[in-house]
């Protein structure tokens, strides 16, 4: 997937663009479960989005269907967050012996 638009009504719009052929295609709408959606991160394996919503002060896990790509909650969220605006995975590191 290579292109999401977070609305601040609370909606995604997520699309395919293919680079060989340059077509763009909408994969799907939904709903992000929270007021003002912010920021988003994709997991480096690319199978989960963690989307953070700004005025409802949430994280939520979203699964990546590995055929579609599309979106489905998986019902895991972090709550009372101040304010949910920036996301990033790291990766771990090990720990010094």
């Amino acid at each position: 997937m290579d292109g999401l638009l977070l609305r601040p009504s609370g909606w995604l719009t997520w699309w395919l663009w293919r680079r060989q052929s340059g077509e763009l295609s909408l994969v799907q709408h939904a709903p992000s479960l929270g007021l003002s959606p912010r920021n988003f991160a994709l997991s480096p394996c690319g199978r989960w989005m963690l989307l953070a919503n700004e005025h409802s002060g949430t994280v939520r896990v979203m699964a990546i269907d590995a055929e579609t790509g599309k979106l489905t909650p998986t019902g895991q969220v972090v709550e009372g967050l101040p304010a949910a605006l920036c996301l990033v995975f790291v990766e771990r590191q090990a720990a010094a012996l």
